[in-house]
């Protein structure tokens, strides 16, 4: 799989996360959020407006926040998948 075969794929027409999601935006230079989907309370235990605008360390540890930096880093030629467990990465 890579970048040339996302014109064929359906995420050019949100509709809906999938059950098991959380939609972050965050800002890159400083993870702030910007946007979060609805659901938030039911994974973090906080409504999408307590989460705008404060820092995603609010919300995840700092091990997340590394392996994002990481993967934005690295060339792009292939699709990316970071994939982590919910419970080591929300602060205790």
């Amino acid at each position: 799989m890579d970048v040339t075969n996302c014109d064929r794929e359906p995420i050019h027409i949100p509709a809906a996360l999938q059950p098991h999601s959380v939609l972050l935006v965050l800002r890159q230079h400083d993870w702030q959020i910007l946007q979060v989907s609805q659901n938030t309370d039911e994974y973090f235990g906080r409504s999408l407006e307590e989460l705008l605008n404060q820092p995603v360390t609010e919300i995840l540890t700092a091990a997340p926040v590394e392996a994002m930096e990481q993967c934005l880093t690295a060339a792009f030629e292939a699709v990316k998948l970071l994939r982590t467990d919910l419970c080591s990465l929300v602060p205790a």
